[in-house]
């Protein structure tokens, strides 16, 4: 039987998201209402993650950093890919506006900086990562 993450699925889950979402923006998807369709993947998102999605991009990183770290199925792996699917969306958000963007990078790169401390092992790739977004932001 495969042993699949959370963090995976939910990724999964998110993209599924996006994918219906641009569909929709394209015209090629019909059967529901746009904004019925983002509430729903919305509350699917809170009821997998344990938070809402709107906290991705939260200028108060504080308010993401809380229900992560008090939720005892994110370890310092599913943060470290949840902050690597940050960036991934806020790379793939070019219609977006640039607080959102900026934003999402920024909570991603506290995200690295917060394993960095927890973990006591060195990480050349999250090193890699957290001085890619530092020059981007």
């Amino acid at each position: 039987m495969e042993r699949r993450d959370y963090l995976i699925t939910q990724i999964q889950q998110l993209g599924r998201f996006l994918q219906l979402l641009a569909e929709k923006l394209l015209g090629k998807s019909s059967s529901l209402n746009l904004e019925e369709e983002i509430s729903k993947k919305q509350e699917e998102f809170k009821e997998v993650c344990g938070f809402e999605m709107s906290l991705l991009a939260t200028p108060v990183f504080e308010e993401l950093k809380e229900p992560l770290l008090n939720n005892n199925s994110y370890n310092p792996k599913n943060i470290e890919l949840l902050a690597d699917y940050m960036v991934m969306l806020a790379d793939k958000s070019v219609g977006s506006p640039l607080t959102f963007i900026h934003r999402v990078k920024l909570n991603a790169l506290q995200l690295y900086e917060l394993i960095e401390v927890s973990e006591k092992t060195y990480s050349i790739e999250r090193q890699k990562k957290m001085a890619g977004l530092k020059n981007k932001i």
